[in-house]
C-alpha cells in the first residue's frame, strides 16, 4: 500500500477508508473529529465500495458503473484529504497512530545545518583600497560559492603585523553572499600596512561556522575619492 492510503489503488482507497473508520468511529474526539463529519465519511465509504463492487464485476461493468464509481471515489478522496489534515493537526495524535490510519506520518524536525568547515579564502588582487576576495567552500571540487545550510560568510579585518590571537581585535567588515567579493578599507588605513582577512559561514538564522586561518596582504597606496552624483 501507498504512505497513505488515499494515493494508492482504488481498492486501498476501500480498505483504507473502512480501517479509518473502524478505529476512529469509538473515540472521534480523540482523533479531533466530530460524529457529524464521521456520519458523512461513512456514507461515502459505503457509496464508493457498493460503487467500486459494480465497476469492477464483469456482470455490471458498464460505462455508467464505472462513471458512478469515479464519482464516489472523487468525493471520498476529498473528504479523507479533510479528515487527514483535521487528525494530523492534532498534537496528540502520535505517528504511531497515523501509521495506523495509513496516513501520513508527521517528518520530523531537522535542526538548520550549520557548516562543519570553515571557508577557504583567496586574494584575488589588490587595487589601491580595494581589495577582491574569492571565497568559497574549500571542500568543494567546483569551487560553490556558499557551504550547504549557508546564506553568506562574514568578513572579518584586521590591520597590524601579526593577526591577533583574541577574535575581539578583529573588525567586521561586512557580510558577502556571492564567491567574488570586494571589501574597501578607508584613507585612515596607512598605505603598505599588513592587513588580516579571516571569515565565517553564516545560515539564515545566525548561526556561524569556524573562522578560517588568516591570511594577509599588504595595502597598497593611494586615497579613496568621492565621484561626483
Amino acid at each position: 500500500m501507498a504512505k497513505n492510503y488515499y494515493s494508492g489503488a482504488q481498492r486501498d482507497l476501500a480498505f483504507g477508508a473502512q480501517n479509518l473508520l473502524a478505529i476512529v468511529t469509538p473515540e472521534p474526539a480523540t482523533y479531533g473529529l466530530g460524529s457529524a463529519m464521521i456520519a458523512s465519511y461513512s456514507a461515502l465509504v459505503s457509496s464508493y465500495v457498493a460503487a467500486l463492487a459494480l465497476a469492477t464485476e464483469p456482470a455490471t461493468r458498464t460505462i455508467v458503473t464505472v462513471a458512478l464509481k469515479n464519482e464516489a471515489r472523487r468525493l471520498l478522496k476529498t473528504a479523507t484529504l479533510d479528515i487527514a489534515r483535521t487528525v494530523t493537526s492534532v498534537p496528540t495524535v502520535s505517528n504511531a497512530q497515523l501509521l495506523a490510519l495509513n496516513l501520513n506520518l508527521r517528518a520530523a524536525p531537522q535542526p538548520a545545518q550549520v557548516p562543519q568547515d570553515a571557508p577557504a579564502v583567496h586574494v584575488i588582487a589588490v587595487v589601491g583600497r580595494h581589495v577582491k576576495l574569492r571565497i568559497y567552500e574549500k571542500e568543494s571540487g567546483s569551487r560553490r560559492s556558499k557551504a550547504p545550510g549557508a546564506i553568506g560568510v562574514n568578513i572579518f579585518t584586521h590591520v597590524g603585523p601579526l593577526a591577533p590571537v583574541d577574535p575581539l581585535e578583529y573588525r567586521f567588515h561586512g557580510m558577502a553572499s556571492r564567491a567574488i567579493t570586494e571589501i574597501v578599507f578607508p584613507n585612515s588605513v596607512p598605505s603598505g600596512a599588513t592587513v588580516w582577512v579571516s571569515c565565517c559561514w553564516m545560515t539564515r538564522r545566525g548561526r556561524t561556522s569556524i573562522a578560517s586561518t588568516p591570511i594577509s596582504f599588504a595595502l597598497q597606496g593611494g586615497a579613496i575619492t568621492a565621484t561626483a552624483a
